[in-house]
């Protein structure tokens, strides 16, 4: 943006200075400011999560304000032409105020913002090379200078913002002397191939559906305190990490029209190389940490849908046998015409599993997190702002001694009792072979197993 900013200067620059008439060097002025606050626009759309029709309409609404305020004292306008004032209302009040500004931010959506912003740069030079046939205007050594220089700007942030989106997705290789999380001989399976792999081609398609696990990095991130005093910290950190594994695995499986991305909320902040290795390279990284869990789920869902993804999903990434029907389940109810959203409930009165097709901030507050009456406290929020919902059948949560049992007993072929009848849930084979390895014998595996 530096060298675009550059350029630019070295366009207007001689006109801010030089003759042309009294108004010339305002006329420069303003030109050179348009890039940067056109960057601006970009960056703000992106971080307000606002859709191309709600930028527009801000920005339509409050210019529209301006220009009315600005000319109320010009009696001139009255008396132009009737063919000049039609031309001067379709050029810039449709054209120009909206047609453009709903481009741009639906350019936004879709390359982001980084490149985005870098697009009005581009209107010097192509103004220069129109004059050039049109009004004759041959641009001086120095012009053509700051051309070469736009050129050169619009190259450099195209080619970082790709560097940056696959850097993203990149999966370092962690030290070897570094202890791997859920690098027990039976949670390190090899991924699956064949079918599989064309599966996952899909995945890391434009638009789609944003398809996000939240979890805290196993080891390092602390969680499930109430399996601690039953299988040791180390143990689980090895049972987070192939959670994480079986159900990354289940959502590379989705069926290929889910398309999208697929992404990992984290935290802490700096606990990247231990989680990596648990996801398949077009997994990306997403860090989000805040007071409450309502937070970071808004902030997730906002970021995904203003990438330009369609609808955006997170999934409770402990519940490692969840069935992938149901997630391709909530993407077809988001996409179904009209607003709402998608809830998975879960045994313990929270839920799985939420999904948006646009930002409501006003879902995720006033909800007591981590108690039995998360589901029904948001269902009662989404009344209140008359938001749509959409039930997924109920599933579970594995954070405690109970459904750890919940799990085994799934494990050994037993349902689990609130699962609807013909619901079947994913194989989880990296916690199945912890599990049977791990917790056989001792007290902990007794404990686990009175609790089924």
């Amino acid at each position: 943006m530096g060298v675009i900013l550059v350029a630019l200067a070295v366009l207007a620059g001689p006109g801010l200075f030089a003759g042309g008439g009294a108004l010339t060097p305002v006329g420069d002025a303003m030109f050179l400011a348009a890039g940067p606050m056109w960057a601006t626009f970009a960056v703000l759309c992106k971080r307000r999560g606002a859709g191309p029709l709600e930028a527009t309409a801000v920005v339509s609404v409050l210019s529209g304000a301006a220009l009315v305020a600005a000319t109320a004292g010009f009696d001139r306008i009255p008396a132009l032409p009737a063919p000049a004032l039609a031309a001067q209302v379709v050029v810039q009040g449709v054209l120009s105020d909206v047609v453009a500004v709903l481009a741009f931010a639906t350019a936004v959506r879709a390359p982001g913002a980084s490149r985005a912003a870098a697009l009005p740069a581009m209107l010097p030079g192509t103004a220069t090379r129109i004059g050039i046939p049109v009004a004759g205007e041959v641009p001086n050594a120095l012009q053509a200078a700051g051309l070469l220089l736009v050129v050169a700007g619009l190259t450099l942030a195209a080619c970082l913002a790709g560097r940056r989106r696959g850097a993203k997705g990149a999966s370092p290789c962690p030290s070897r002397s570094r202890r791997v999380l859920g690098a027990d001989p039976a949670c390190n399976l090899p991924p699956g191939r064949g079918e599989q792999d064309a599966k996952q081609a899909v995945v890391g398609m434009a638009g789609g559906a944003a398809v996000a696990i939240v979890c805290k990095t196993p080891g390092v991130g602390g969680g499930k305190s109430r399996l601690r005093p039953l299988l040791g910290a180390e143990r689980v950190a090895d049972l987070s990490a192939c959670f994480i594994r079986d159900i990354a695995a289940t959502l590379d499986g989705l069926a290929p029209a889910v398309g999208g991305s697929r992404i990992a909320i984290y935290s802490p902040a700096g606990s990247e190389e231990a989680l990596r290795p648990l996801l398949t390279p077009h997994w990306r990284l997403f860090f989000q940490q805040a007071a409450t869990i309502g937070e970071v789920l808004h902030a997730s869902l906002s970021a995904f849908l203003a990438e330009g993804h369609d609808c955006a999903l997170v999934v409770n990434a402990d519940s490692p046998t969840l069935p992938g029907r149901v997630v391709e389940q909530a993407v077809a109810a988001l996409r179904e015409p009209g607003e709402r959203a998608v809830f998975g409930p879960a045994s313990d009165g929270g839920y799985y599993l939420v999904g948006l097709k646009r930002p409501r901030a006003e879902l995720f507050e006033g909800v007591a997190w981590s108690t039995p009456a998360v589901l029904a406290q948001s269902l009662e929020r989404a009344a209140a702002i008359g938001l749509p919902v959409a039930l997924l059948p109920t599933w579970y949560d594995v954070d405690d001694a109970e459904t750890l049992g919940v799990l085994r007993a799934e494990l050994a072929g037993a349902p689990p009792a609130f699962a609807e009848p013909g619901l079947a849930g994913a194989d989880p084979r990296h916690t199945r072979a912890l599990l049977s390895k791990s917790l056989a014998p001792g007290p902990a595996a007794a404990l686990a197993a009175g609790a089924a």
